[in-house]
């Protein structure tokens, strides 16, 4: 059971855990408040089913289709809402992806297939703008690219945006650049 603080709104020590119906399991560990917004804690996804996660917030972004695949990720997480900024870090991150198949919308063709993605040492932070990664590996994957009849290739049509009827807001000040920081990159029987 939990146990509430004395500030409005503020649940320590929570448990929650479930089995979605598409398969896998999922628990929590943590605390969280509402006033102000802050969440820390665990997270545990076992076994999830990429094509269910899609289709609940991601296919009306990128015309692709996830055939198979199925997730396990674990992570320490921080969220707080400072002033109406919202923040949000992780670590101790591992994210293991198995029997990736990513095909294109429109003719369902295969993208990618990838039999095992594991991302370990991950840690995220917000505000300094930093994704750590300690390692990538990647076992047995294949890349599929082709030409359209334009001549553009596939890629190109998946990640194109649509033209702006109000030109963007020249900015006065430049915007800090995210730092992405890869330790190791191991890629085995890729095509």
């Amino acid at each position: 059971f939990p146990s509430h603080d004395k500030k409005i709104g503020r649940v320590r020590f929570l448990d929650l855990s479930f089995n979605p119906t598409s398969g896998g399991h999922v628990n929590w560990h943590g605390d969280f408040s509402l006033m102000p917004m802050a969440s820390s804690g665990k997270l545990d996804l076992d076994d999830i089913a990429l094509n269910k996660i899609w289709q609940l917030f991601l296919q009306e972004l990128i015309p692709v289709t996830f055939s198979d695949g199925r997730l396990s990720l674990e992570t320490d997480y921080q969220i707080n809402d400072h002033q109406g900024t919202l923040s949000f870090s992780t670590d101790n991150g591992n994210l293991e992806i198995k029997q990736l198949r990513l095909n294109q919308s429109e003719n369902n063709r295969e993208l990618l297939a990838i039999a095992e993605l594991k991302i370990n040492g991950i840690r995220f932070n917000s505000d300094q703008q930093q994704i750590n990664i300690k390692s990538l590996n990647s076992n047995n994957g294949g890349l599929n690219a082709w030409l359209d009849a334009d001549g553009q290739l596939n890629y190109q049509q998946l990640f194109k945006s649509e033209p702006s009827v109000n030109p963007p807001a020249v900015a006065t000040t430049p915007e800090k650049a995210w730092q992405i920081q890869l330790g190791q990159l191991t890629l085995y029987r890729l095509s």
